[in-house]
């Protein structure tokens, strides 16, 4: 069901107690899956000083060569998509990855939710293209097949659909028609394809920290209401 803007600001302003909340739920499954760790993900930890690496948020090494679930934490996946800018920041205000994500999120259509939320994933741990380079240039193929790899092993790691599911993907496009009129500067509407913007919703400004929150706020519901339906809880 579409959200006003009142109900989504209200998801998007976390209060110190759910993060509270969050931040020790995160403790334990963090502990619970340490005591999982197996051989390989020790080895490809160890043998992060020989490889290129990137020194993520939580002080975890993501390997660039030999990436590994174990090296996955979606607290770097909040903070990082927090404050990576979309449209390569020419927007009118600081409008994150993690905000469109967001906003994927309560808009897809119901179960595909989490997926939703993480489609952007990757780029929590690599830069993303813009569409016209990614898409229409020769460097662009070799880009995409990297950001498949690194996709496929971060949905492993958080258990969510890959490839992308079709109806994340129609929600993803058609969240575009919203940002291009709320978010860009001095755009001219009339070249976007299939301009069709989600009635009622109006993007405004946010903080990166209050989106951080939010994101993580909404991973743990979504993914806490996934393991009661399984009954893992």
């Amino acid at each position: 069901m579409p959200l006003n803007n009142n109900q989504l600001r209200y998801n998007f302003h976390t209060s110190r107690g759910d993060a509270k909340t969050v931040n020790d739920w995160l403790k334990t499954r963090e502990a619970r899956e340490l005591s999982l760790v197996d051989d390989c993900a020790m080895q490809a930890s160890l043998a992060i000083g020989s490889t290129p690496y990137l020194h993520c948020y939580s002080g975890k090494y993501f390997s660039i060569l030999h990436p590994h679930p174990s090296q996955i934490d979606i607290r770097d996946i909040a903070h990082a998509l927090s404050y990576q800018p979309r449209y390569n920041a020419h927007t009118k205000w600081g409008y994150s990855v993690a905000h469109h994500s967001l906003l994927c999120s309560f808009y897809v259509d119901k179960g595909y939710e989490l997926d939703a939320l993480l489609h952007d994933k990757t780029e929590a741990y690599m830069p993303d293209l813009p569409r016209g380079y990614k898409h229409h240039t020769e460097f662009g193929k070799g880009f995409i097949e990297y950001e498949n790899k690194i996709d496929e092993i971060i949905s492993k790691k958080l258990q969510v659909a890959y490839p992308m599911p079709p109806q994340v993907k129609y929600i993803d496009n058609r969240i575009l028609s919203n940002e291009f009129r709320d978010c860009l500067h001095k755009v001219d509407l009339s070249r976007l394809e299939n301009y069709d913007p989600i009635p009622g919703l109006k993007i405004e400004k946010i903080s990166p920290i209050s989106i951080k929150r939010a994101f993580l706020y909404r991973y743990y519901e979504l993914v806490t209401a996934r393991e009661e339906t399984d009954g893992k809880l």
